[in-house]
């Protein structure tokens, strides 16, 4: 962080590969939040987020739902932020990798959820196999 903001401050725009790096490593430490205000950034600097982008932010959410400690109201506030991406990554036209797709299913496979689950799943596996347009 200290070089992408000396980065910044000289006025140099980071890459969607640095701010992928930044977000996957906030990602990985569960601070989402923190991941959430750098793809903002990125947004208003003019970057694009790619695939990737989407990939790492929806894993991270969904990794961050499945603690199991977690108070159900907060659990469903990070579910419902995987899948608002989710759905907007696909509007973009972009293809989820498959661990994404795993991630999804798994999230929303947990009890009273598994319908929706085999709903996303067909979906994307359905949009994978014709080049993913958005309406079906």
């Amino acid at each position: 962080m200290k070089l992408y903001c000396e980065m910044i401050i000289k006025g140099f725009v980071p890459t969607v590969g640095t701010y992928n790096a930044l977000i996957n490593d906030y990602a990985k430490a569960g601070k989402m939040r923190h991941a959430r205000e750098l793809l903002n950034e990125m947004l208003t600097r003019g970057r694009i987020p790619n695939s990737s982008t989407y990939d790492i932010l929806i894993c991270g959410w969904c990794k961050l739902s499945c603690q199991p400690e977690m108070d159900r109201e907060l659990r469903m506030s990070y579910r419902a932020e995987a899948k608002k991406l989710l759905i907007e990554m696909c509007e973009k036209g972009h293809v989820p990798s498959d661990s994404t797709i795993s991630y999804i299913s798994s999230n929303f496979s947990l009890p009273g959820k598994k319908s929706d689950a085999q709903k996303l799943l067909k979906l994307f596996t359905e949009r994978k196999r014709v080049g993913f347009n958005v309406n079906p």
